[in-house]
């Protein structure tokens, strides 16, 4: 597991290279599917797409985490925006609602504002 020969006749095996993968039996090394990686060569299985990262490629051998304004849970091969009245940061993986008295006015934000003079919101 982890190997494959490169050539029919081979004598022997070669470690698959990162974002790659090989389970047990003869065969080629395989990408991993969008929304895995593999960062390390020789792996039998592909490695999830932690939370607050993303894997938009097959045969990726590292995550990129989500920009601010965004998140994602496991295995994400996109990260979602956030709504309005919430916000995150970069690599997070929720989004966070803002305080009571301050909120953002659109969505994707990384940060909340306070209300205008003569507005409110509540907590929530």
């Amino acid at each position: 597991a982890g190997s494959s020969s490169n050539a029919t006749g081979a004598s022997e095996c070669g470690l698959c290279p990162v974002g790659t993968y090989k389970g047990a039996g003869a065969g080629p090394c395989i990408d991993c599917p969008v929304a895995t990686y593999t960062d390390e060569e020789g792996r039998s299985e592909c490695k999830l797409a932690e939370p607050g990262t993303y894997v938009s490629e097959a045969g990726s051998s590292e995550t990129t985490n989500c920009s601010a304004g965004t998140y994602s849970s496991t295995a994400a091969s996109y990260c979602k925006i956030c709504g309005i009245g919430s916000y995150s940061a970069e690599g997070d993986s929720e989004c966070k609602l803002c305080d009571a008295g301050s909120s953002s006015n659109a969505t994707g934000a990384s940060e909340c504002g306070l209300c205008p003079v003569g507005t409110y919101k509540g907590a929530g």
